[in-house]
């Protein structure tokens, strides 16, 4: 059973067929992602917008020209830090 703040990344997969899936670790807690997610695929299934967060995978900042480009690999430590404006 999922918790209520889980995501179902497969779910749209046609009965019979299963989308492989591994897990990274997101800010702290361990998630199932579709494999092959790039961080802008990631950003899309979160719901978050690009231009509001800064990313960090394994350690290293991620910057917003390579979200397509970089492709997640089962194991890795992703943070996602929103940028918070006030006044």
């Amino acid at each position: 059973m999922r918790s209520a703040g889980a995501l179902a990344f497969d779910g749209a997969a046609p009965p019979g067929l299963h989308t492989p899936t591994m897990q990274v670790k997101l800010n702290g807690e361990i998630r199932e992602v579709p494999e092959g997610t790039t961080v802008a695929a990631l950003l899309a299934q979160l719901g978050v917008k690009a231009q509001r967060v800064a990313v960090e995978v394994n350690e290293a900042v991620v910057t917003k020209d390579r979200y397509e480009a970089h492709a997640l690999n089962g194991g890795d430590a992703v943070e996602i830090v929103a940028f918070v404006g006030g006044g």
